[in-house]
């Protein structure tokens, strides 16, 4: 499919639409998204023991018709990223997996090759990220400090950008998760959210490269109790891994971070991700929830990535 994305740049689900199709995958009927969406790194079919879906590709021109060969609409907007916990009954081990899709089936498991590629990319991005946490960790990483911004650096009115609030969001916001009782269990429920294992990392793929989560910053991320961020676990992976814009901007520390911004739909407030860059990559630093015009104001530095 990523051959032909110049001349065939969509991709549409399709069903065999009767009433043997799970509910979940039949929402997904004529969805169409491009090639590079992040929704098909983890939705490509069969999405599960004995599902029939599959994927074909579509031009421009089908595109922009709206429809289907057989005259149905297409639905253009991507779902909500929503996980779902599975408990391994013989190891006890809890894993999440995307809604409506069984454990071990988050890429393509129906070829082969394919199936043997993405376990060799897992294999990497796992070492990746254990190496990262261990070189972070010798050099005596440390949770945040108070830093800020350095003056003189662009702003989305010096690039004359659009205010957020004049904006559409595409992305409909998953529903909050309760508040913890206490900092260790708001900690537990980022790492069960996010797929962080106790004491690692995991890595995972965003538009401007591979993001680390460290499970040694996630209590950074809740301490401030009045905050409650946990409650926003399920807005982080779609923030980094289908922002709406990633700014780069220098620290008075002398640090360099990016600004993963998402506007969702139906959401008091939108959510920004700060990731810092470190010698060996890129690490999850904070998260932090503003309304969208407070949200215009984090907006500064280098905008290195803009969805279309």
């Amino acid at each position: 499919m990523q051959a032909t994305r110049k001349t065939h740049p969509f991709l549409r689900y399709i069903t065999k639409d009767d009433d043997r199709v799970r509910p979940a995958h039949r929402a997904w009927h004529n969805l169409t998204l491009p090639v590079d969406d992040a929704f098909w790194l983890m939705h490509w079919p069969p999405n599960g023991w004995r599902c029939r879906c599959r994927v074909v590709s579509m031009n421009r021109r089908e595109y922009a018709a709206g429809r289907a060969p057989d005259g149905s609409p297409l639905n253009t907007t991507a779902p909500p990223f929503e996980t779902i916990a599975h408990i391994n009954r013989r190891t006890g081990e809890i894993t999440q997996t995307p809604a409506g899709v069984d454990p071990g089936f988050g890429y393509n498991a129906g070829i082969a090759r394919q199936q043997a590629l993405a376990a060799v990319e897992q294999a990497k991005l796992k070492a990746a990220a254990a190496n990262l946490a261990a070189a972070a960790l010798k050099e005596g990483l440390q949770p945040p400090q108070v830093a800020r911004e350095k003056p003189d650096q662009p702003t989305w009115k010096t690039l004359e950008l659009p205010d957020l609030r004049e904006l559409q969001p595409r992305m409909q916001a998953p529903e909050l998760l309760a508040r913890a009782e206490s900092i260790d269990e708001a900690v537990s429920q980022l790492r069960a959210t996010l797929g962080v294992p106790v004491g690692a990392a995991r890595s995972v793929r965003t538009p401007a490269g591979d993001v680390i989560l460290m499970d040694e910053l996630l209590r950074h991320v809740v301490e401030k109790r009045l905050d409650a961020r946990e409650r926003y676990a399920d807005f982080v992976l779609p923030t980094l891994m289908r922002p709406d814009e990633i700014w780069r901007t220098a620290y008075d520390d002398g640090t360099l971070r990016k600004r993963y911004i998402k506007l969702f739909k139906g959401a008091k407030y939108d959510i920004l991700v700060i990731v810092r860059e470190l010698p060996n990559g890129d690490v999850v630093w904070n998260i932090i929830n503003r309304e969208r015009g407070k949200m215009n104001a984090l907006r500064i530095g280098d905008l290195i990535y803009q969805a279309e």
